[in-house]
């Protein structure tokens, strides 16, 4: 399913604060200071983190619980997509897919 710029759920997208309290923004400054002056041995990877890859023994893709506007055949290759993507950057790396949880008004 190599689906590329065709699928929009390939195409990575800015966090959208939906609770509208700054909370993503917030909590991802506290991680950043957090680990400053570490270096990891996995990496857990969400949506817009793969620019930040650096070289690691295994990474942990959790992606694509917010794609609720997706259908599952995107979010399918919108993953696949990240994969590709870290096994171009990262050939060394071991990758970790873990599968979404039920979410919704009736998961």
């Amino acid at each position: 399913m190599s689906q590329g710029d065709s699928n929009p759920a390939a195409i990575p997208h800015a966090a959208e604060d939906i609770q509208g309290d700054d909370r993503w923004m917030s909590q991802h400054n506290r991680f950043v200071l957090d680990c400053k002056d570490k270096e990891p041995d996995v990496l857990f990877v969400g949506d817009s983190m793969v620019q930040l890859m650096q070289q690691y023994e295994v990474i942990v893709v959790w992606v694509g619980t917010n794609n609720h506007e997706n259908t599952a055949e995107e979010v399918a290759g919108g993953i696949e997509a990240i994969v590709q993507l870290i096994n171009t950057r990262q050939p060394q790396a071991k990758i970790i897919v873990l599968g979404l949880l039920p979410r919704g008004e009736k998961p």
